[in-house]
C-alpha cells in the first residue's frame, strides 16, 4: 500500500531510471507524498489501493494538519511535553491513544511514550501488574500501564517497551536465555490462571445477582417513596 501511495502521489526520485530494475528497487523510485499531496488525495482511489476505512482518515487528517500549522506544527511537537503531543495528535481524525503514542515515540522524539497493544499488555500483566489480569484496556487502565513502564524505565520507557515487545515475537524467541524463557512460561501460566479465576468470580457474581443485590452480591435495600399526608403524617407510596 505504501509503495502504491508513493507512486500515485509522490514525486519520482533521481530520474531517469533503468527499465530493468528489480521490483524491490523499483518500489523505491518515488518519495513519500507531501502533506499537500495527501490533503488532495482521492478517497476512492485510496480505497482501491487497499487502505479501506483508513482512506477517509488519511485524507481528513492531512487536511486537518495542513489547516493547523502544517509541517512546522508537527516539527514543533518534538520539543513539547508528552501530554501536549498526545492531545494534539488525538485531536486528528482516526488517531487514538495507541497510534498517538506510536507517532510520538517513533517520529516525534517522545522517548517516554509507551504504545500499549496486546503484546505489551501481556508483558505488563505477566511481569509487572498481575492485578490487572482479566481487566479490559480502558483509557484509565491504558494510562496506568504507561505510567508503570515510565516508573520502571524512566524517560526511555518507550524504547524499553520496544525491546520487550520484540522479545514477545516468535522470531526472537530462540535468542532469549533459556532461564528467561522458563521464567516467562511460569509467569504466563500464573497470569492465565489468575485471569480464569477472575472470569469465574464474575460469572458467579452475575448468577447470584438479583434486582436487590449489587455486583458484589450485597443486598441493597429499596427506599420507600413517601409524601407528606394531609395532617403532616408521612404516608408511604404503597398506602396511597
Amino acid at each position: 500500500m505504501i509503495s502504491a501511495l508513493c507512486e500515485t502521489y509522490g514525486s519520482e526520485l533521481h530520474p531517469p531510471w533503468s527499465a530493468d530494475l528489480s521490483p524491490e528497487v523499483s518500489s523505491l523510485r518515488f518519495a513519500f507524498p507531501s502533506l499537500a499531496a495527501l490533503a488532495r488525495a482521492d478517497e476512492a482511489k485510496l480505497r482501491q489501493m487497499g487502505f479501506g476505512y483508513r482512506a477517509r482518515f488519511l485524507v481528513q487528517t492531512a487536511q486537518q494538519v495542513s489547516q493547523g500549522g502544517g509541517e512546522d506544527m508537527l516539527l514543533g511537537l518534538r520539543t513539547a511535553d508528552l501530554q501536549t503531543v498526545r492531545a494534539q495528535l488525538m485531536s486528528f481524525t482516526g488517531i487514538g491513544a495507541k497510534v498517538a503514542d506510536c507517532i510520538s515515540l517513533f517520529s516525534l522524539d517522545q522517548t517516554a511514550a509507551v504504545p500499549i497493544d496486546t503484546h505489551v499488555w501481556r508483558v505488563c500483566v505477566r511481569d509487572y501488574m498481575p492485578e490487572l489480569a482479566g481487566r479490559s484496556i480502558t483509557p484509565r487502565i491504558y494510562d496506568l500501564v504507561g505510567d508503570k513502564f515510565r516508573s520502571l524505565f524512566g524517560e526511555y520507557a518507550g524504547w524499553a517497551h520496544s525491546v520487550l515487545f520484540a522479545a514477545e515475537l516468535p522470531s526472537f524467541r530462540d535468542r532469549l536465555p533459556e532461564a528467561l524463557v522458563k521464567q516467562r512460561a511460569l509467569a504466563a501460566a500464573a497470569a492465565k490462571e489468575a485471569e480464569r479465576t477472575m472470569r469465574e468470580k464474575r460469572a458467579a457474581a452475575s448468577k447470584k445477582r438479583s434486582p436487590t443485590t449489587n455486583e458484589d452480591g450485597v443486598t441493597v435495600k429499596k427506599e420507600k417513596r413517601s409524601r407528606q399526608g394531609p395532617k403532616g403524617g408521612v404516608k408511604s407510596a404503597s398506602d396511597l
